[in-house]
């Protein structure tokens, strides 16, 4: 039996719900974020017109598989140890998961110096379905 258009939506939607109450049940949810760490030059970073870094943030099952049928909104922060350099995240709050993933963008300004880092942290207090998941960040440590 071949199945038509509607069928096949259908269905795959039937597939995504149970994968969601399969992850859901075995309690295998849990947020990652790519880097984790890294070191960016000092020359990047102090760049004129400023320097920018991409972070990847997904939700996951417990094999490192990317939940698609997740959409959703975490805490999302960016904190400093520089003492002229600056960061931001368009003064975001939230980053929203569509499909189970999202890029968050950071801006570097100011000076910065050796050692000095940055850390982006998704997730502080973070619940899905009830279930708590534990926070992730990405530190940059300058060099």
């Amino acid at each position: 039996m071949k199945l038509n258009n509607e069928q096949s939506r259908s269905l795959g939607s039937l597939v995504l719900k149970a994968q969601a109450i399969d992850d859901l049940l075995l309690n295998s949810l849990a947020l990652a974020i790519e880097p984790e760490t890294l070191g960016t030059e000092i020359t990047e970073a102090n760049a004129e017109g400023g320097f920018t870094r991409d972070v990847k943030v997904a939700i996951v099952n417990s094999a490192g598989e990317t939940r698609k049928y997740f959409n959703g909104k975490f805490a999302v922060s960016v904190a400093k140890e520089s003492t002229a350099g600056t960061v931001s995240i368009d003064d975001a709050t939230e980053v929203e998961l569509v499909e189970g993933e999202a890029t968050i963008t950071i801006t570097y300004g100011g000076t910065w110096d050796a050692n000095d880092t940055c850390t982006l942290t998704v997730g502080t207090d973070a619940k899905v379905a009830g279930i708590a998941l534990d926070a992730v960040t990405s530190v940059d440590t300058l060099v």
